[in-house]
């Protein structure tokens, strides 16, 4: 895996809803910009190298959309990921169904979106999963 320094890192923009979230990264990251914006409404010009969808994909009305939305934000060889909870309670099921669409459509050809990689990761003390798709 290859980490990035801070050196490296040209441009660096997050967004997110949550005005407090927003404020608590700016005090802890002051060289980065983040603006406090819903991601139906945020509008680039910039393209990036990497987009990263963290905890947010079930929560948005249309995930495909935004899914070709964000890929039209980044360069050639840019890299897209998707990262969400998935529930290891059955009695989710509302929210496996939508997680479930979700993964349809990552893993179904889009455009210029090609599926790269696919990884579970298991806290095994909390009994909670992650998918992360890149």
């Amino acid at each position: 895996m290859r980490y990035y320094t801070r050196e490296e890192i040209v441009y660096y923009k997050g967004v997110d809803i949550c005005a407090h979230a927003i404020k608590t990264a700016k005090t802890e990251n002051s060289w980065a910009d983040f603006e406090n914006i819903d991601l139906l409404k945020l509008s680039e010009k910039r393209k990036y190298n990497m987009i990263i969808l963290n905890e947010v994909i079930y929560y948005l009305p249309d995930a495909e959309y935004i899914i070709k939305k964000y890929s039209d934000y980044l360069t050639n060889n840019g890299i897209m990921i998707v990262s969400y909870y998935f529930p290891t309670d059955t009695n989710h099921s509302p929210f496996l169904d939508i997680i479930g669409n979700i993964s349809k459509i990552l893993h179904n050809e889009m455009d210029h979106i090609e599926l790269i990689d696919e990884v579970m990761i298991t806290n095994l003390i909390k009994n909670k999963r992650w998918n992360i798709l890149i």
